[in-house]
């Protein structure tokens, strides 16, 4: 294992900067794996806080950063700069928590390498706060190349349309807009809004969609299949009014920009 790196050396390795770099050091790593620490889950300022509480949904970004920073400590090891990726799926991910930031011991973010090539690499994660397990799953991370671009296609007014029913599909339009606070660290100067903010959109469209709280247990699968830039209008669409599983599709203009399976329950 190699020696531990602090925060101001992992901004030197992932597309993220400012309090959007969500990890405080690397306590080990190797060829394969690295472990990550962070107490940034209980920072007010946590720039993925919505409702002044963090998701559980966004353990997958800690589970995201520690895979960007092995990536780029194996590239320097081999006298190599690694390019930026992003997030591109979810695979078997698992919640056993639902918020993270009532948890003040550290988390422990463990990232172990299954595949990688030189467009892209999976690797299961999991994140841990003392003895309890967080979330786990599969993480893909695929390369951002210069040549992807995104609708310029915005939603300007603030309005808020009321879900509708579209061929069978319940149907409602969203923006995240470019004030949020997790966009300026995010791939600096050239921002993309993260798959995570995409999902926890989806989750709580879904929650006013039905008129109630939802509880996120497992995502079977989701893609995120191309970029989406600040202040884009996108839709989110629901197959039927109350499926388990739910299957959801995110488009803007033409483009399907994420679509997946969720596993969840409501309550109120």
């Amino acid at each position: 294992m190699q020696p531990f790196i602090d925060k101001a050396e992992i901004r030197t390795l992932i597309p993220h900067a400012g309090s959007m770099c969500l990890l405080d050091r690397v306590i080990a790593w190797d060829e394969r794996s690295i472990l990550c620490a962070s107490e940034t889950q209980r920072d007010p300022a946590n720039p993925l806080r919505r409702d002044g509480h963090l998701s559980a949904i966004h353990a997958f970004e800690y589970g995201a950063q520690a895979v960007a920073a092995h990536g780029g400590l194996r590239a320097r090891a081999a006298g190599a700069i690694a390019p930026p990726g992003y997030l591109a799926a979810l695979r078997n991910a698992t919640l056993h928590a639902q918020q993270l930031d009532g948890f003040t011991s550290p988390l422990q973010i463990e990232a172990e390498r299954l595949f990688a090539d030189t467009a892209n690499s999976v690797y299961e994660c999991r994140i841990s706060a003392g003895n309890m397990l967080l979330a786990h799953g599969r993480v893909t991370i695929i390369l951002r190349t210069p040549s992807e671009t995104t609708s310029t296609s915005s939603w300007r007014d603030g309005r808020r349309p009321v879900p509708k029913m579209v061929d069978g599909h319940i149907t409602g339009e969203r923006v995240i807009a470019s004030d949020h606070p997790s966009l300026a660290g995010h791939f600096p100067g050239e921002p993309i809004v993260p798959g995570v903010v995409i999902l926890d959109e989806v989750i709580a469209a879904l929650a006013e969609f039905r008129h109630c709280p939802v509880v996120l247990h497992q995502i079977s699968a989701v893609k995120f299949l191309g970029p989406l830039s600040p202040e884009e209008l996108f839709t989110i669409s629901f197959s039927g009014a109350n499926p388990e599983p739910t299957d959801f599709q995110c488009r803007a203009e033409e483009r399907v920009i994420a679509q997946g399976r969720l596993e969840l329950t409501s309550h109120d």
